[in-house]
This record gives structure tokens, sequence and C-alpha cells, in this order.
């Protein structure tokens, strides 16, 4: 549904994909907050193909005609990136390990930042890594109470190749940030402050535990409604106030929708937009 329509997709954007997880996440959460990794996934791709990112038109289309379906874990330091990348004939061979890879166990591909090389002459790379490749394990870290269903493990990566047609292209688009660091390799290192899939990464997330908490509050309403707690002065305001919480929330996440474009993705301003909305 995120796919551009010129590449086969739906073309639907940030404020749909958001309204479609709130309404998902009401009926089944685990669902809900696993296909936000793919959703966040391929809206960055589409941003990314829209402005010109060598990689992505073939990524996307695949997601239509081969229904691929996409899981990451974001690298919000890109300064200590914890998967490296060597390239090989075709490709690159990686190694490391991602933690909290929500829907691992049923996906295509991992979305990546993967560095290559060290010190100041490194560069960063986004790769798409094949679950089925024999390098890949997923660890049975995750024992998240009622979010088991998500799948959120983590992920080691082991001498894996990735082939080109996986790889997004090197990270060279934004403001560059210059990161002071005790360690003489990171000195004045170029580095983007903010990987550009946080910015749909965050209100599709949030929308998920939004449907959730929109559908907790429906329930309790449901199951008081016709008892003798029904015209309780006390419960009527623990009604209104749910029900403020959640507005407000909601009024919330639409701002940051409605300012998160793409023109806004390469602004560092949009990065506290976006966080303010988070918190």
């Amino acid at each position: 549904v995120a796919v551009p329509k010129e590449l086969g997709g739906g073309g639907y954007g940030l404020d749909t994909i958001c309204r479609a997880q709130a309404m998902l996440a009401r009926h089944c959460a685990n669902t809900a907050l696993a296909i936000a990794m793919h959703h966040h996934n391929v809206l960055s791709l589409a941003w990314r193909w829209r402005t010109g990112v060598q990689g992505t038109e073939s990524l996307l289309s695949r997601v239509v005609e081969e229904g691929l379906l996409l899981a990451t874990s974001g690298t919000m330091d890109q300064s200590r990136v914890d998967v490296k990348a060597v390239p090989t004939e075709g490709g690159f061979v990686v190694n490391g390990r991602k933690g909290l890879v929500s829907g691992a166990p049923g996906v295509d591909l991992i979305g990546t930042v993967a560095a290559m090389g060290s010190g100041p002459g490194r560069q960063l790379v986004s790769v798409y890594i094949p679950m089925k490749d024999p390098g890949v394990e997923v660890l049975p870290t995750w024992d998240g109470m009622g979010m088991r269903g998500s799948g959120s493990n983590a992920v080691q990566i082991t001498d894996v190749f990735v082939p080109t047609e996986n790889v997004v292209g090197l990270r060279g688009w934004g403001k560059p940030a210059v990161r002071r660091s005790d360690d003489p390799n990171l000195d004045d290192l170029d580095i983007p402050r903010f990987s550009p899939g946080l910015y749909f990464a965050l209100p599709v997330i949030a929308s998920v535990y939004l449907g959730i908490a929109g559908g907790t509050r429906d329930r309790a309403l449901a199951a008081v409604l016709g008892t003798r707690k029904d015209d309780d002065p006390g419960t009527e305001r623990l009604a209104g106030v749910m029900t403020q919480e959640l507005r407000t929330a909601w009024w919330a996440l639409e701002g940051v929708i409605r300012a998160t474009n793409d023109a806004s993705i390469v602004e560092d301003n949009q990065f506290t937009t976006t966080m303010l909305g988070k918190r």
C-alpha cells in the first residue's frame, strides 16, 4: 500500500498508513506492530526513490511483484554502527547483530545500516539482508509479555552475502553533522545526523500504540455500561480523562504527520518536531 503507484503499489502516504495501523492494532496488536516495521521501511524507501537514491526502485518493485516483507532494527547513533560490510564481487559480506527486529521470524529481508571501513574514511551503506541465508540466525530473546507475537527477536548475522540489488546506496542525504568523540578515529567524521527512516518509523509505530489504547478504552467503557458504576461520578471522570488523553495524543500524532513531508525530512528541525510529538 505504501509503494508508489508508478512502481505498481497503492501510493498511500504516512497519514493513511498510520490510520490503517491504528485500526489493525485495535484487533491484533502483535500483527500491527510487526507490519509497522515493513510499512515504515517502504515509506522510507519511497522517499529515497523520489529523491533519486539508487537501488530503491528495484526493491520497491520487488515488494509488489514478489510480496517481500521487510523488517529493520534502527541505528540511532550512526557513529557506532554495529554491523560491518566488506565489498566483494556482486555485493557485500555483512557481519553483526541487530536487536529488537520486530517480525523477524516471518520477514524476507532485514534492513540495516552497515559500516564500510573505519576511521575518517569509512562510509555507511543501507543493506537489506536475506533472512533465508544460512548465516542469519533469529535468536530466541523476545519474551515481551503480551507482545510475544510480534517476534521482536535479536538477529545474528554471520558472513552473509548481500547482493547489489539489496543495497540502497551510500549515505549522503541531508545535512551532515560532525560528531566530536574521544575516539580519534571518529574525530571530524561527517555523519548524517539522523536516518530518514526515523521520521516515518516513529509516527507509524506510535499509531499502533494509539490504536491499542483506543481499543482498550472502548472495551473498558463497554464493560461498565449498564452496571451500577454507569452513573458513578468517579467513573464518568475516568472515562473523560481517558478520552481526553487519547484525543490529545492523536492531535500530537496528526501534527507530526502534517509536518513530515519530502522537504522536511532533510531539515534539522524535523528531528525536534518528531521527538516532541513522540514524547
